[in-house]
């Protein structure tokens, strides 16, 4: 399954169908489940209307990750909840969003991650794969995308992605 997915982050297109990006976040997070066992778990809500929509590819990976790696206290036993969701906003729009029940950001921090996702600094050590993931749909939708995060100390972290809908041109076949 590793295999696969640095297969699929090497040599497939920029831009790939949302469902072919939903087969490979379910890969990676079989793997994370195989990694953490029962102190994860990860669902996927995307309704049908979705599917068909492009997207960067490797979109929710760093979000998922970064759920498991900070929101998650494995210490007490507690398991963490991920969820993936997406809606259209219209016909020109979607909204994704990656929510967990963990940890939660402090509201000092959060609001120094919030600037640095404004401010994206490549040689920053910090917030990478957030800051990766605004990064690259700033240069994929100039103006038209929006990250945003939202969350509350021990009760969990939201992050919202928008960015324009565009149908794959497979998507009646």
């Amino acid at each position: 399954k590793f295999s696969k997915l640095i297969h699929y982050a090497l040599y497939s297109n920029h831009l790939v169908p949302l469902e072919q990006e939903i087969s490979y976040t379910k890969i990676f997070a079989d793997i994370l489940c195989r990694r953490y066992g029962d102190s994860i778990q990860i669902a996927i809500e995307i309704p049908p209307d979705c599917l068909s929509a492009m997207v960067p590819k490797l979109l929710f990976q760093p979000l998922i990750e970064n759920s498991a790696q900070h929101g998650a206290d494995f210490a007490y036993g507690r398991t963490l909840n991920v969820v993936v969701r997406a809606a259209r906003v219209g016909d020109v729009v979607i909204r994704f969003a990656v929510e967990d029940d963990g940890t939660g950001i402090a509201p000092d921090e959060l609001e120094m991650l919030r600037r640095r996702l404004q401010e994206y600094d490549r040689n920053s050590k910090s917030s990478i794969g957030l800051s990766n993931v605004a990064a690259r749909l700033r240069l994929l939708y100039p103006g038209e995308s929006n990250v945003s995060i939202e969350s509350t100390l021990h009760e969990g972290t939201c992050v919202s992605i928008e960015f324009p809908y565009v149908a794959s041109r497979f998507a009646d076949e």
